[in-house]
């Protein structure tokens, strides 16, 4: 299933999403990673079913199908995700957010926490302290490293999208904890169709999710996430450091953290399931 559809945002841009799950299910809007793409979602279909979600995965800007939204902030995404919204006739949902897909999440409650009835946020993106940076794997250093040099960043991102095009993401993450590299390996050929199609376009959607996430203001504080929030992060993560993760999610009003032990950047499909689970359960 995938059912990929199109919509206008306020805007007038055009904003791409896919649905997997249950028609009839629960709804969730997912903000996929950085980088990433709405067909990410694609090989959690099943599981998707089993718990009777209705996903709804939308390209965030300069992604995939969606138009770019040049020099955006965090917030500024999120009436694309509220577009999709009306778009399928959902007066409110559940949003989750995995890696840079966090703090759009987030975003999106503050934008209509009136249609939002909860936040989920794995492996969330969060703004880095030195020693933190420090601890990343090295090519996420080397974007850290370019933020305040866009030029520069550009070339490394132009250089990123043609590895991550050709060979795939295991390929720039070599220095990644072992139990990630399992987990990518895992429905491989999908995630790699989704990367291409997420990048198609060029590099407009990292630069600006780079830029957004860690070079500049959300255009939020967490305390205004008036939804509750549950987060789940592992301890092991190299491409956002718990410590980082758990500075955010103390910030957050109403917020349950989860920490997962031995474990990195992508938690398997048992463990994303029982996220869901417990996202649900503290709502309905």
């Amino acid at each position: 299933m995938n059912h990929s559809r199109t919509c206008t945002a306020e805007d007038g841009r055009t904003v791409t999403w896919a649905e997997y799950g249950d028609p009839q299910g629960v709804p969730v809007l997912f903000c996929h990673g950085t980088p990433g793409g709405r067909l990410v979602a694609a090989h959690s279909h099943d599981s998707y079913l089993r718990q009777g979600l209705r996903v709804l995965s939308p390209d965030r800007p300069g992604y995939g199908g969606t138009d770019p939204l040049p020099g955006r902030s965090v917030r500024d995404a999120a009436p694309d995700a509220l577009a999709v919204l009306d778009a399928c006739g959902v007066r409110d949902a559940f949003v989750v957010g995995g890696s840079g897909g966090g703090p759009h999440a987030l975003a999106v409650a503050v934008a209509a926490p009136d249609r939002i009835r909860a936040v989920g946020v794995f492996v969330g993106a969060a703004p880095l302290l030195g020693a933190e940076r420090d601890g990343q794997v090295a090519i996420n250093q080397a974007v850290m490293d370019r933020l305040d040099q866009p030029g520069e960043l550009r070339d490394l991102l132009d250089r990123m999208r043609t590895t991550l095009r050709e060979e795939g993401l295991a390929s720039l993450l070599t220095d990644a904890p072992e139990s990630d590299r399992e987990q990518w390996a895992r429905h491989a050929a999908a995630r790699q169709q989704s990367l291409q199609e997420a990048l198609d376009p060029g590099i407009e959607g990292m630069f600006d999710d780079y830029q957004a996430i860690f070079g500049g203001a959300w255009g939020f504080d967490p305390e205004q996430v008036a939804v509750p929030v549950v987060w789940a992060h592992g301890d092991q993560d190299r491409n956002v450091p718990a410590s980082a993760a758990r500075r955010i999610a103390a910030r957050i009003p109403r917020c349950r953290f989860i920490g997962w032990a031995d474990v990195g950047h992508s938690p398997g499909p048992e463990l994303v399931a029982e996220f869901y689970t417990a996202l649900l359960a503290g709502v309905c």
